[in-house]
């Protein structure tokens, strides 16, 4: 469909394991760099859901909104497994975690929504 020369350019390309992963890996960190940037820049605020996976493990995802460009944009935040137990503390240790490895400033998050189901001590 695209000739022998584009077709030899294709082959030219490494298609190994290690080399799609680097690059996944590569694309992940800019988007995530990108995203720290621009949240140290303005104002935002934090959605947040616990879950607990197939495996029994905890969950906390976190999802962002903040303006850029004249418009609200959502974007995924992280999703981080909560290793103690899933009280408010620990929540917040996680997220607090984040946005220190971040170095985004808490001054900057304006509000933070949650689905309202209560934190509780789960050993009891």
């Amino acid at each position: 469909m695209v000739g022998k020369d584009a077709a030899a350019k294709l082959r030219s390309v490494p298609l190994s394991n290690y080399t799609i992963r680097r690059r996944i890996e590569d694309m992940s960190a800019d988007i995530k760099s990108q995203l720290l940037e621009r949240l140290r820049g303005s104002k935002f605020a934090v959605q947040l859901d616990e879950s607990t996976d197939v495996s029994g493990s905890a969950q906390l995802i976190a999802l962002v909104r903040y303006p850029w460009e004249g418009r609200i944009q959502e974007d995924f935040l992280f999703c981080q497994e909560l290793t103690g137990r899933a009280t408010g503390e620990e929540i917040f240790n996680v997220i607090d975690m984040f946005m220190e490895t971040g170095n985004v400033s808490w001054e900057n998050c304006i509000a933070i929504c949650t689905d309202g189901a209560s934190c509780h001590d789960r050993t009891q």
